[in-house]
């Protein structure tokens, strides 16, 4: 298996083609299925979408003798991906999945294609032949024919309309726009000769969408300076067919191959270079499939530099709170000896005052107070003096979170003898 892939939805495995070829002829559908988590019909299509070559029916209720034999992996699929992403999505997609452990792991070298892109574009030209435009739509897209019907529906309330007005006239019946909807028609016949599928939304389109293996494109076949709507307008109804038509496939780059843009160009019109469009809008999905692959190859390695630099700076923040949090409790350590020498001498002078007090009792009549003023006064000088809680826990001094909270308690009780003071009320301008 190539990866499991962490999302931020589930968590998704990735196979490469051979190994799900070798999954499949490994056992039943079902097993499978259970196996990787998914059902079986999306296990029969991730094969179908994939050209992996799957197991006939009753295929695993024959003799093991007289089963037949696991085929060998055919070429991938032009615009296809060489893995599937079993457990999500294997459409289109904007951001790439990270691998889990894709900072510890080894990425290799930056993916490279066979055959080249000009063996490529010359062997769907083998495939796809001559590219013709048809005179009518008698043979027409059912796409093109679901426009014409729509068309027809908007003929129809124009003709029987008190007002005609061109916002609700068809959208093909002026010659330019029949040439255009011929152009689209043959491309899409073509296309769907060769296993593409063309999609389309709009009733007043400029062109259409198209998916090719896996790549999702778009071809425009319009006027190089249309700007259409949901209305129709009169420069559109009134349009010649020699006006200019431009198709362009995506943005229409130039500096891009193969070749992605077409004009009018005096008598060389269009139409001539059918089969030379038609050829790029195929090649041009495998050229996206393995810029695709070498962005998410270059994306993989400026990822991984990221979360190293991440974890790098996550162990820094980490020492530095170490070093903060031993200084810390160094600083309580010294703060907690100061106080405990502080209540020891504390201590010691009551005790002192006590014994003098002690000494003196002969001058007050009843010496029994003073005997329990002195026992209660060394009762005190005991419970403030750590040598004595030294004896009696068999710690020489407290632990850093004891400083701390004993700090706490403090300023605390400084407040609340404080408060009587603050909430006392002011007189009229006291501040």
């Amino acid at each position: 298996m190539v990866d499991h892939e962490t999302t931020s939805l589930t968590l998704t495995k990735t196979y490469s083609r051979q190994e799900l070829l070798d999954i499949i002829w490994s056992k039943p559908t079902r097993e499978v299925a259970e196996d990787i988590g998914v059902s079986t019909a999306a296990i029969s299509t991730y094969c179908k979408d994939n050209d992996i070559p799957a197991p006939p029916r009753g295929h695993w209720l024959r003799a093991e003798g007289k089963r037949v034999k696991k085929p060998s992996l055919p070429p991938r699929g032009i615009g296809k991906r060489d893995t599937i992403r079993v457990g999500g999505s294997n459409g289109y997609y904007y951001s790439y999945p990270e691998p889990a452990g894709l900072m510890t792991m080894e990425i290799g070298p930056a993916p490279s294609f066979q055959p080249s892109i000009d063996k490529v574009m010359e062997t769907v030209r083998q495939q796809i032949g001559k590219v013709a435009v048809p005179r009518d739509f008698s043979k027409a897209h059912h796409l093109i024919r679901r426009l014409l019907e729509h068309d027809e529906e908007r003929r129809i309330k124009y003709l029987s309309a008190s007002y005609h007005s061109y916002w609700d006239a068809p959208y093909f019946d002026a010659p330019y726009e029949k040439r255009r909807l011929r152009m689209m028609n043959a491309l899409m016949l073509n296309l769907h000769r060769f296993g593409g599928k063309a999609t389309m939304r709009d009733k007043n389109p400029t062109g259409f969408s198209y998916k090719v293996g896996h790549q999702n494109l778009y071809v425009t076949v319009d006027h190089p300076e249309s700007r259409r709507s949901s209305w129709m307008s009169e420069e559109l109804a009134t349009r010649s067919a020699s006006e200019p038509i431009v198709v362009s496939i995506g943005q229409g780059d130039k500096d891009k191959k193969p070749r992605r843009r077409w004009g009018d160009n005096g008598s060389d019109k269009v139409e001539a270079h059918l089969q030379d469009i038609l050829v790029s809008m195929i090649v041009t999905a495998e050229v996206e499939f393995r810029d695709d692959e070498l962005r998410r190859h270059n994306w993989l390695i400026s990822r991984k530099e990221q979360l190293i630099e991440n974890e790098r700076k996550r162990i820094e923040e980490e020492q530095r709170r170490e070093r903060e949090r031993i200084e810390a409790d160094r600083k309580a350590r010294y703060d907690g000896l100061l106080l405990d020498a502080a209540a020891h001498r504390q201590a010691e002078d009551i005790r002192a005052y006590a014994r003098s007090v002690a000494s003196a009792k002969d001058a007050v009549q009843d010496g029994a107070d003073v005997d329990a003023w002195v026992s209660w006064a060394f009762a005190q000088a005991d419970d403030i003096d750590p040598v004595v809680r030294m004896q009696l826990t068999g710690t020489i001094s407290r632990t850093p979170d004891e400083v701390r909270q004993s700090q706490v308690d403090d300023q605390r009780q400084k407040v609340e003898a404080l408060k009587p003071y603050l909430d006392r009320p002011r007189g009229y301008g006291g501040y």
